[in-house]
Formats: C-alpha cells, sequence, structure tokens
C-alpha cells in the first residue's frame, strides 16, 4: 500500500506570509495615523477647549449663611469669613440673611469680577461649575451652572468682561435661565412658578424637556410654569425714579435743574450737603468694585451732626406722581457701607450711615380738597430738604435706616419715632440689596400712599462713608406706562 504525501507550495507559503505582513502593515499604519488624530484631538481639546475653575467666593451680608458640602456636612458661616466654595457645595440662607456669591477671573486686572450674585433671604443654589478655558486665546465662554435654586437670586454680570459668557440657573424640576450678556436679572424659583425679570441683558428660559424656550427682552418678565412648561410675557415693573444708576448727567447740586426733563422720570438726583459744623460731607460718582457707584462721605475725625442727601422730587408745583391705581410699591437699593462712627442710627435714632426716605400722600386723606391743593416745590438753598410740614398738612413720610455698629455703652433705639420698623443691621465692606417688597401691603389701608411727592436717601451722623450703586422705587406696569422705563 502506498502513502500519498502532500507539501504546500513554496511560492504559495510566500505569498501567504507576505500578506500577513502586509496587513500587519496596514493594521499599524492605521493605529499610527488613529493615534496621530486622536493626539491631535487631545492637543486641540486641551489649547482651545480644556477649562480651569473660576474662584468662587462667599461673603455675608446679613445674618448667616449654610454651606454644605458633598460630605453632607453643613458649615456655618457668619461674619468676616469670606470661603472659597467647591463644585457641588449648596448654599442657603435663612429668612434673616442674606449673601453674595462672587465669581472671579485672577487673570483679569480690568474686572474685579466675572459676575456677582446676591442670594436673597430664604433661598438656596448648588454650585455645579464655574469655568473659564485654560487659554486666553480660545474663544470658549466664561461657564456659570447653579443647580437646584430656590427663593431670588440676583444676577449682575460685569460689563468690564470681554469674553462670552453663559449662566445657567437651574430649578430642582430641571427648568432654567439662560443669561449670556452682561447686564442685570432677578430670578425667583417659588412654588410651581420660575420667572426672571431682564433689567438688562439677555436671558432665555427653558423647559425642563429642552423642547420650548422663550426669550425674555430687556425690561421685561418672563415666567415658566413648571407643571405646565408654559412660558409668558409681561411688562417689568415701572422704576418711577427713572434709571437705577448714577451718571453726571443725572446728578447735579443746581436747585434749578431739579426740574428739567419732561417727567419724574428724568428729573435729576439733588444732592445737596447744608451747613454744618466742619467738615462738610462730600458726594460724587466714583466707579467701586466695578460698579459705577454714588459716593457719600463725611470724615476728618467729625463730632458733630452732618447729613448728605439726595432727593428726586416727582415734579415741581404739583401733588407728585398718582399711583391710587397701582397694586405694587417696591424700594430696591443696592449700597455698600464702609463704615460709621455712632452706634446704631444715634441717640435719636435718625443719624444712620444709609436712610431711605418716602414722602407721599395718602389715598383717604381726609381733607381730599387740602391734598389737591398742595404743591410740593423743590428744594432751596435755605430750605433744602424741600417744604417743611405745617399743622394738619396730609404730607407723610416712610423712612427706614441701616446701620453696620451694634449698640454700645450709649442708649441707641432702633428705630426713629416716625419709622414704622425698625432699623436694618448690616454688615459693613459688604454689598447688600434692600428689597422691601410689596409696600402696600404694609401700610393700613386708610394709610396707603395715594400720590408720591419724593424719595431721598441720605447719610446722617458724625462719620460716615457709604457707596450706592442703585436705587429703585417699582411699580406694576399700567396700560400708560409703556413708554416708561422698565425696573
Amino acid at each position: 500500500m502506498s502513502t500519498i504525501t502532500t507539501r504546500e507550495h513554496p511560492r504559495l507559503r510566500q505569498r501567504s506570509q507576505q500578506n500577513i505582513a502586509w496587513g500587519i502593515l496596514w493594521i499599524a499604519l492605521g493605529l499610527f495615523f488613529l493615534t496621530i488624530a486622536l493626539a491631535g484631538m487631545g492637543v486641540y481639546y486641551f489649547l482651545f477647549r480644556s477649562t480651569v475653575p473660576l474662584q468662587s467666593q462667599l461673603q455675608v451680608s446679613r445674618g448667616t449663611l449654610g454651606v454644605t458640602g458633598t460630605d453632607l456636612i453643613e458649615q456655618v458661616v457668619r461674619g468676616d469669613r469670606q470661603p472659597y466654595l467647591l463644585f457641588g457645595d449648596v448654599v442657603t440662607a435663612n429668612p434673616d440673611s442674606q449673601g453674595l456669591l462672587l465669581i472671579d477671573d485672577v487673570r483679569l486686572e480690568d474686572a474685579p469680577y466675572v459676575a456677582a450674585l446676591t442670594i436673597g433671604t430664604d433661598s438656596a443654589i448648588t454650585l455645579n461649575e464655574a469655568a473659564r478655558p485654560r487659554y486666553d486665546w480660545s474663544n470658549q465662554p466664561y461657564t456659570l451652572d447653579l443647580g437646584n435654586i430656590s427663593g431670588e437670586v440676583n444676577v449682575l454680570i460685569s460689563d468690564q468682561i470681554t469674553r462670552e459668557v453663559r449662566i445657567a440657573l437651574t430649578t430642582r424640576s430641571g427648568d432654567s435661565v439662560i443669561l449670556t450678556s452682561p447686564g442685570e436679572y432677578l430670578v425667583t424659583a417659588r412654588g410651581e412658578q420660575l420667572a426672571v425679570s431682564n433689567i438688562s441683558g439677555t436671558a432665555l428660559l427653558v423647559t425642563d424637556d429642552r423642547t420650548s424656550n422663550r426669550a425674555v427682552p430687556a425690561g421685561q418678565r418672563g415666567l415658566l410654569t413648571t407643571t405646565t412648561n408654559e412660558i409668558s410675557l409681561e411688562a417689568g415693573y415701572v422704576n418711577l425714579l427713572g434709571e437705577r444708576g448714577f451718571r453726571e448727567t443725572n446728578v447735579v447740586a443746581d436747585v434749578a435743574s431739579s426740574t428739567t426733563g419732561e417727567g419724574p422720570n428724568t428729573t435729576p438726583w439733588i444732592c445737596t450737603d447744608p451747613p454744618h459744623d466742619p467738615p462738610r460731607g462730600s458726594y460724587g460718582i466714583v466707579n467701586f468694585d466695578g460698579r459705577t457707584t454714588l459716593h457719600i462721605i463725611r470724615d476728618g475725625g467729625a463730632q458733630t451732626h452732618g447729613e448728605t442727601r439726595c432727593t428726586k422730587y416727582f415734579g415741581a408745583g404739583t401733588t407728585g406722581i398718582d399711583i391710587a391705581e397701582h397694586n405694587y410699591l417696591a424700594l430696591r437699593v443696592t449700597f455698600y457701607v464702609v463704615g460709621q462712627s455712632l452706634a446704631v442710627c444715634g441717640v435719636a435714632g435718625t443719624e444712620c450711615p444709609l436712610m431711605v426716605n418716602m414722602q407721599y400722600i395718602p389715598q383717604n386723606t381726609p381733607d381730599a380738597e387740602s391734598a389737591a391743593s398742595i404743591t410740593v416745590n423743590p428744594a432751596t438753598p435755605e430750605q433744602p430738604f424741600g417744604p417743611i410740614p405745617i399743622q394738619d398738612n396730609p404730607v407723610r413720610n416712610w423712612h427706614h435706616g441701616f446701620y453696620t455698629v451694634p449698640a454700645g455703652e450709649i442708649p441707641s433705639p432702633l428705630r426713629c419715632d416716625t419709622c414704622p420698623q425698625e432699623h436694618s443691621f448690616i454688615r459693613s465692606g459688604r454689598w447688600f440689596t434692600y428689597d422691601t417688597g410689596n409696600l402696600l401691603a404694609l401700610f393700613p389701608q386708610e394709610q396707603k400712599p395715594g400720590s408720591i411727592l419724593s424719595f431721598s436717601f441720605y447719610a446722617s451722623g458724625h462719620e460716615y462713608d457709604v457707596y450706592v450703586s442703585e436705587v429703585a422705587l417699582l411699580v406694576d406696569a399700567l396700560p400708560a406706562d409703556t413708554d416708561q422705563p422698565a425696573g
């Protein structure tokens, strides 16, 4: 029996080995190009898309704040503590507290912050992210992501930054407010509603499922109902004082200039420092901490009473501006007290480093004819703070003061004789925003303002030093108010 042996042909074996070698070569070449591509993408991402954290510093403006980290341990922040937040930290403010979150780019020399967020009373936020591009040549924006917001957050985006910005504030339900330009915004999340008042800037409301969004123009208020995903727009609040801020053309010392303009929104602030024992107080418009402010100061070791006041009159020779048809009236003031020399507001409760005063006529004035005949003239050098009240004059005043030095050995009342509420204790060296809410709800029916004659803010005492950033006296918009500046 014969055995048949088969052998592979030498040429076939050589060709098979060549195919394997070519296959390995092509695979290696493909892996090489893939590695080059991935490396290129990695370098591109690192150079143009990668980010580094921004500094997120928390300051206490009033009361105490709570900070809860990812370890679920809450720390109480009070006094002069200014902790830097980590991603995932939750900040809460109780009903008597207010805080300021400063988002800062340490590489910026011309802007003290990217954004300043005032965390209102009974509010909370979670810091998810605050980042900037790693390198300046990247065109990526500043990014700030805040989650689980509740309560009220005022957002001020610096107009001194040159890079684009994107700030997202998201509720627990997933609905969001997106802010993409310098300006000021008031975001409120309560119950089943998310609202944003666009004072100046670019705002967008976005539903939780991202299927619907709506731009909120400047001067308007957007409302998103979380249960229905319905987004609506309404007119923003009208600022009876015109501009919220200050500039050289809307602050004057010339009494005659107080009646210029076509309406109350165009009349300037009259600022006066009447004669007192030296040293005199002073005022002026300065840029402070990234904000244009009106600086009021009296120093030099003053040991006697002084007062520096700014007033806006609602027309000369009239009964002021009628607000009887409005259902909402609120005062909002943002300021920074450097210091004061007296404790609280002095022995009479009238010498605060900042006080506000609204002069008005009640709606239900007993002598309506007398009220209608009253004329309020602007200040004069002899009578710098307007008309002197006379007996049976229906004109009323609403006051409120702020102080940074608690009571000392000398008794100091917490309110003045004509103040309806105790003065507010705040921290010096911190920005603070005072918001009354709807004042009309606080007045007894017989004392509700029917017309406003003037509004003043002033510093009083011995030594005082305060920066005022903005003042707004807000009412709900009526059809006739559509041409007035919104607040």
